[in-house]
Formats: C-alpha cells, sequence, structure tokens
C-alpha cells in the first residue's frame, strides 16, 4: 500500500514507508542470487534481516506515532488554540519532561526524552502497544481497531505476536526456523503497513475530537479493508 500523493499524513507513516520500501528492495536481492551454492544460504540471510528489520521499523513507528500525537497536542496548547479532554491530559503530562521554549523544536524535545514520555518499549507485541497507548494517552485497546474485512482483531493480534516473536528467535539463535521464506518477510511488511495506516486513522479520530482541526487526513478505505 502506497500512501496517496498529496494526503497530509504523520511523518511516523512517512518513515515506515520508507524503510519498509527499502526493506522490500532488500528482499527483491533473493530473487537474484545467482551461485547455486551461495543462493541457500544467502537468501537465508536476506530474509531473516528482513524480519529483523521490521520489527525495528515497526516499534519506531509505533513510538514515533505517539510522539506525533503529542508533538500536535502541545502545538495547540502553546497557541492557545482548542483541544480538550484526554489529548489535553497527555500534553500536559509530557510538558513536565520537555522544554518548549522553542516551539519549533517540540518534536526534537520529545525525542530527546522519549522514555520518561512514553516510559519503556522495547517489544512491539500487540498488548505492549495496547498498554503505551493506554499510559500515554489513556486510550483503551487501541488494537481493537486492527481488523479487515475477513480478518478479525484477535487474528492480527496474532499475526504481529508471531512475526515479534520471529524476530526475538533470530536475534538470539533459538528456535528459529533455518529458513525463512521471502513471502514470510514480505507478509510481515504488509502486515505493519496495513496496522499502520489503521493506527493513523485511528489516532486521527481521537485527536479530532479533542481539536477543531484533524492533525492529518483520513487514509482512504481500501487501506484497511
Amino acid at each position: 500500500m502506497r500512501i496517496p500523493v498529496n494526503l497530509s499524513v504523520p511523518p511516523s507513516l512517512v518513515d515506515l514507508d520508507r524503510n519498509l520500501s527499502d526493506i522490500r528492495v532488500l528482499l527483491d536481492l533473493v530473487k537474484i542470487t545467482k551461485e547455486p551454492r551461495l543462493r541457500r544460504r544467502d537468501a537465508g540471510v536476506l530474509t531473516r534481516s528482513a524480519i529483523v528489520l521490521t520489527c525495528a521499523a515497526w516499534e519506531n513507528f509505533v513510538e514515533e506515532l505517539a510522539l506525533d500525537v503529542l508533538a500536535y497536542s502541545i502545538s495547540r496548547i502553546g497557541g492557545e488554540l482548542q483541544i480538550t479532554g484526554k489529548a489535553r491530559e497527555a500534553a500536559n503530562r509530557a510538558l513536565k519532561h520537555v522544554d518548549i521554549s522553542k516551539p519549533y523544536q517540540i518534536t526534537v524535545e520529545l525525542r530527546r526524552h522519549r522514555d520518561r514520555v512514553l516510559g519503556l518499549f522495547n517489544t512491539p507485541k500487540a498488548a505492549n502497544v495496547d498498554s503505551l497507548y493506554r499510559r500515554v494517552f489513556n486510550l483503551d485497546r487501541l488494537t481493537d481497531d486492527w481488523r479487515w474485512a475477513r480478518t478479525r482483531t484477535s487474528f492480527s493480534r496474532l499475526q504481529l505476536d508471531r512475526f515479534v516473536m520471529l524476530r526475538s528467535d533470530i536475534a538470539h539463535r533459538s528456535k528459529a526456523p533455518n529458513r525463512i521464506s521471502r513471502h514470510e518477510a514480505l507478509e510481515f511488511c504488509a502486515l505493519t503497513s496495513r496496522l499502520s495506516w489503521i493506527m493513523c486513522n485511528t489516532m486521527r479520530t481521537w485527536l479530532s475530537k479533542a481539536a477543531s482541526v484533524a492533525p492529518w487526513g483520513q487514509l482512504p478505505r481500501y487501506a484497511t479493508d
């Protein structure tokens, strides 16, 4: 799924899209490895690397989207614009840890104090994503929106957790299978892309209830169906 041209989206989504594009280029190398003796070994290295990189990109997106939401909320308060409810509360909590004397550096400040603002987050499984957004935004069960045609929320959570655990197994060289297919690695890319679009729409709706202007555009419905 490609981000529609001329649609305003959060920077975190742009970064994830670029990272996933790079990972797909890496996986294209699996198809062009010519030497038979090296093909299986090299293909395995590439696909395992793709799983690890995709998980890292997903983890970064989950945190960066939270920071994008906080940056928007803080900018509304700093500009004395309307923002109410949980979004204001989340912004006020973040303000305890950052210096906004230079409004144009809000995002930089939030990143500098990421662990203080968001708390620790290093295993991006579904339950931990829910925990992060509950802790920062008092938003209950963000992952309830992870559903689309013929796919239930419970299945999408399980799929994500399976890939995150596979990343862990690869990193620790414990239970990871010797061979991970290119198709499986691409499936992880597609899953994180789909979930990221859903999350952006969820947080857009959440913010729109607290402010008179939506922070970014609504991603097309086809991306989540």
